[in-house]
């Protein structure tokens, strides 16, 4: 959310002509709004699985689904339990 903003920010600040009124606070604005669509778009519940690499890499986690809706959190608990039964089984 942060990085949306400050993207949107700094692109307005490249792009501004000294002699527009006001041209201080259109980074500002920009900001503002890059985080909120940010905050509108981003993703409450996340499906994500473990994975450890056989190398030096270490363990990675992988983002399998994302979703807003509560139907899907719901979905989302059915599959975790489905691989755990599958897993230690």
């Amino acid at each position: 959310m942060l990085g949306l903003g400050i993207l949107s920010a700094s692109f307005l600040f490249f792009m501004l002509v000294g002699e527009l009124p006001y041209a201080e606070y259109l980074p500002a604005v920009g900001f503002v709004a890059g985080a909120l669509l940010a905050l509108l778009t981003s993703a409450k519940y996340v499906l994500r699985i473990e994975y450890s690499h056989q190398d030096d890499t270490g363990v990675q986690w992988l983002t399998i689904a994302k979703s807003g809706k509560k139907t899907d959190k719901l979905l989302f608990d059915q599959h975790v339990a489905q691989l755990k039964r599958l897993l230690t089984s």
